[in-house]
């Protein structure tokens, strides 16, 4: 009778579902509890609730990825970003710039469709992190939160993705061309954004976004208005918690991120959407100056509008055009 019950609660996924969204909130709560009782900000790694998303609320992972490899290129990427912080002889607009194509790099040669890497690497540039705190923060929260999704696994509670992970293929000029576009494009937008000091514009979650959005088969491409729609609004909930609850009612910022993770899955919900970058954007709210909330939802909808209209640019792009470059015969 007892699996009978299991049978008939995993089928109709309630069980899944609430365990899945309890786990995740767990994480990003505790995620930002050490943040405050440690005093160290860079423990918040907005990519946490991207990949939380990824694992726990979406009805199938989004990327083609092992466990194995999330951890290892997270931990590779967020390295890299900390050393060209501290070693790169740049301006802040070249080593985002550097940060970005070196993240777009080693996405095209993972064998694997994880783009959150790319948002490992360009964080702590972006925000100017030195301390191995935020590197400790990164690994330990993405072990965290495979560990958890194994044990739902186990469970019964999420199917078993990840065990016949077989990499992409070496990239073939396509890809490289494809790369390479992203890359010339998000650096005309980092130089702008860095350039009038609105540097959320090119916020490291909304280059995710980008990056996977210049995939034609990715989902998402069917539905750009409602990317737009959910990723703005996701970083307005997050701006709005942190400053109803964190600034003016002097509560703990933890709770800020507890409404904003809750609002954000009500909002994939409501849209239909489970687009993890759209979560990172909600909690990277969390990590930025005070200061800069008032405007981080109106640079996220530029940011996102600006990325959208470029990734749909590179499919119309004309074939011929891509044919030259990658040496293909017309």
């Amino acid at each position: 009778m007892e699996t009978v019950n299991n049978d008939i609660i995993t089928r109709d996924g309630t069980l899944s579902k609430l365990i899945s969204r309890i786990s995740a909130l767990l994480i990003i709560a505790a995620m930002v509890f050490a943040a405050e009782k440690i005093g160290e900000k860079e423990i918040i790694f907005p990519e946490i609730a991207a990949i939380s998303a990824g694992c726990f609320l979406a009805p199938k992972m989004p990327w083609r990825v092992n466990f194995k490899r999330m951890i290892a290129f997270i931990t590779i990427c967020a390295a890299l970003g900390m050393l060209i912080v501290r070693f790169a002889p740049f301006s802040l607009t070249l080593q985002v710039i550097l940060a970005y194509i070196l993240g777009q790099l080693i996405f095209l040669y993972s064998g694997t469709g994880f783009a959150s890497m790319i948002s490992a690497i360009v964080l702590p540039v972006l925000i100017r992190t030195k301390t191995p705190v935020y590197l400790a923060a990164a690994v330990i929260l993405t072990v965290l939160i495979t560990g958890l999704r194994r044990v739902l696994e186990l469970g019964g509670l999420k199917p078993h993705e990840t065990d016949d992970f077989v990499p992409y293929p070496a990239p073939d000029a396509d890809k490289v061309n494809q790369m390479i576009f992203r890359s010339v494009y998000a650096a005309i937008l980092i130089s702008l954004a860095l350039d009038i000091n609105a540097r959320f514009i090119a916020a490291p979650p909304m280059l995710v976004a980008f990056t996977e959005l210049t995939n034609s088969v990715h989902p998402a491409n069917k539905r750009k208005p409602v990317v737009v729609a959910l990723v703005s609004l996701c970083a307005l909930s997050g701006a709005l918690s942190r400053l109803v609850i964190a600034v003016w009612l002097q509560l703990p910022l933890t709770l800020a991120a507890l409404v904003a993770c809750v609002a954000f899955m009500l909002l994939m919900d409501a849209f239909q959407m489970h687009f993890p970058p759209a979560g990172a954007m909600a909690i990277l709210a969390m990590l930025i100056p005070q200061e800069a909330l008032i405007l981080y939802p109106v640079y996220t909808l530029i940011g996102i509008t600006l990325l959208v209209l470029g990734a749909g640019s590179y499919s119309s792009i004309p074939e011929a055009v891509l044919r030259r470059k990658s040496g293909k015969p017309e």
